[in-house]
């Protein structure tokens, strides 16, 4: 277990490092790390008032320079006050709009929050920040996000600093507090390099599933969720997310086909039929719908069967008699297992679970996209995300579990604009990435759109290059008052009188074309905290300018991982069992002898009987 002793903050302490050659290490690449000679802080909190609590900023303010500069700050902070401004609140009587970005008042009130917040430190509420605290005295503070439990959307094209700007400094501030974190990694291993190596340095215990990747460990759905033949509900989830994903994909037949409620149950007795069998994998469940008039085959083994299994397939088993219809059910729900039959990803998906889907403490799990494999993994992880969650939320937590979804429409999950409502309070924290609202409302359709960006009360819009997105955005911000002055010039009697008019309009905060010339790293944040004494959810107009230690944070976890973090993968992952042709025929067989071309053979014999009788 790597041990880090901090010096101000954990980036410090990685980063004066950087130059040690972990790769040596045979294991354990973070054995060898450096233990800080200087006073370990404990907290985010205390790392802000470290230079408070050794007196030098005390002893400066004493002298005549410091008196001085706190006489200019406090006039200046009364002029402010005086016009308004740094969050001073100008009176609304008779105003037709009172929209204003928050400034340093409002930023002041969240980070009160978040330190309290901080300082209790349970499952809810939760903080993340974006920056490093700085305890010099024209430092800049980290923008304190308070409330996280309640979710956030980070919204934003590619290459507007979606990523690098705001998800990747909460999810290193998630680490930095020692939470849970389940991560979908939609370019693997672009976010992995970072995230999981600064993990693995604060002692975390990392997973990754990565089907088509050497450094992948194994997950059997069907064995992890699935635990005996009465997980009706379980087998239901994973079919029901599986079949609406392969249909949003564009890969599955019409809803009168395979993908009705037929499908879905189909597909659950399937699963369920294969937990109860020798080899309980994917596999198996392609070789029971490869069998030829399986509806019959399973009216004839009613008796021998598990009565759990028999009423699940009973939708199925009653279409035996139309040939035509429990043929095109089957054969449609062979195809979509049947995708799944590739030995890259045979190899993480079957046999024994080496990852752990139960997140506590400092646990990590990362679900890395093969971009080749989109098709057929963006419904698999749909389904496990599903699923781990679920399962996490089940649970009684101590600890928030953070959910790290960039690209999030790129998978439908039909549970995630219930999730950031229902369990905020059992510490539940989205951080959904978002391109643009079509996107999404493509997906997840209108509704499903508004309710998810309706249940993040955390926002950061950043430049979507789209225009209708951009004008949502504009919107959906508060309008400001402008007022427009006129000057009339008329002549009588051949004199020249100038008068001047002043009309009062309303406008947006930021027009749809500022937004669409937002630069890269900018954003209109917002947060139920960025408030005043009366108002809350003031957006603030924010320039991200990554600070050279996140830079070279960034550098160094990229070298490392390539270095040493991915080799201890590929390392721990070695003893994986290899799918070969042998495994297929295995399952073949075990199949065979539980509906064996006997059961046809009675029913044939039979049917002669009869007509020699007649």
């Amino acid at each position: 277990m790597l041990r880090i002793k901090n010096n101000y903050h954990p980036q410090q302490a990685l980063l004066s490092i950087a130059k040690i050659d972990l790769a040596a290490e045979p294991y354990n690449p973070y054995r060898t790390w450096i233990m800080s000679d200087t006073k370990p802080t404990s907290s985010i909190q205390t790392a802000l008032s470290e230079s408070f609590h050794n007196g030098s900023m005390a002893n400066y303010f004493l002298q005549p320079e410091g008196m001085m500069l706190l006489g200019a700050l406090v006039m200046m902070a009364v002029l402010a006050i005086a016009k308004g401004g740094g969050g001073g609140v100008k009176s609304s009587r008779g105003q037709l709009a009172t929209g204003r970005f928050g400034g340093k008042r409002e930023l002041n009130n969240a980070k009160k929050v978040a330190l309290s917040q901080l300082k209790e430190k349970t499952r809810a509420p939760v903080t993340a920040w974006i920056g490093e605290p700085n305890s010099s005295l024209f430092g800049t503070d980290p923008m304190y996000l308070p409330d996280l439990n309640r979710s956030a959307l980070v919204l934003g094209a590619a290459s507007s600093g979606k990523t690098f700007s705001f998800i990747n400094p909460i999810g290193i501030s998630a680490i930095d507090q020692g939470f849970p974190i389940l991560m979908y990694d939609f370019k693997f291993p672009g976010q992995t390099s970072l995230l999981a190596t600064y993990a693995r340095a604060k002692g975390y215990h990392v997973d990754i599933l990565a089907p088509g990747y050497a450094e992948s460990g194994v997950l059997n759905p069907i064995t992890e969720f699935i635990k005996d033949a009465t997980s009706g509900l379980a087998a239901s989830q994973l079919s029901e997310v599986l079949n609406a994903n392969f249909k949003k994909q564009g890969t599955s037949q019409s809803e009168d086909g395979f993908f009705g409620p037929s499908g879905n149950q189909l597909t659950k007795a399937t699963l369920l039929l294969a937990r109860t069998m020798k080899y309980p994998d994917l596999i198996t469940c392609a070789k029971i719908l490869s069998v030829s008039n399986l509806a019959e085959r399973i009216l004839k083994k009613k008796k021998e069967m598990n009565p759990w299994i028999f009423d699940a397939f009973g939708q199925f088993a009653s279409s035996a008699s139309s040939e035509k219809t429990a043929a095109s059910i089957q054969s449609t729900a062979q195809l979509m297992f049947n995708r799944f039959i590739v030995p890259e990803l045979l190899s993480v998906l079957c046999g024994e679970t080496t990852i752990s889907t139960t997140l506590t403490g400092k646990r990590m799990l990362i679900l890395g996209l093969d971009q080749s494999k989109r098709d057929v993994l963006a419904p698999l992880f749909a389904a496990l995300i599903n699923m781990i969650v679920d399962k996490n939320m089940a649970m009684d937590r101590r600890d928030p579990f953070v959910l790290l979804a960039d690209e999030v429409p790129t998978i439908y999950i039909p549970m995630l604009k219930k999730w950031p409502n229902e369990h905020r309070s059992k510490g539940f924290c989205g951080v959904l990435g978002v391109q643009n609202i079509t996107q999404l409302e493509e997906m997840y359709g209108k509704i499903g759109a508004r309710n998810i960006v309706g249940a993040c009360a955390t926002r950061v819009y950043l430049n979507p290059q789209d225009i209708e997105t951009q004008e949502w955005i504009a919107k959906a911000l508060p309008e400001k008052e402008v007022v427009l002055k006129h000057k009339n010039k008329s002549v009588t009697s051949g004199k020249t009188t100038n008068s001047f008019s002043e009309e009062v309009k309303t406008k947006p905060l930021m027009s749809a074309a500022k937004i669409g010339q937002m630069q890269t790293g900018e954003a209109i944040v917002i947060n139920p905290h960025f408030a005043t004494k009366k108002e809350g959810f003031y957006p603030i107009h924010h320039h991200f300018k990554p600070s050279k230690k996140y830079k070279d944070l960034n550098k160094w976890c990229e070298e490392v991982w390539e270095s040493s973090v991915r080799p201890s993968f590929i390392e721990r992952s070695q003893n994986r069992p290899q799918i070969t042709a042998d495994d297929l025929t295995l399952r073949q067989e075990t199949v065979d002898e539980l509906f064996p071309d006997s059961l046809l053979k009675e029913e044939d014999n039979t049917d002669e009987l009869l007509s020699k009788l007649l």
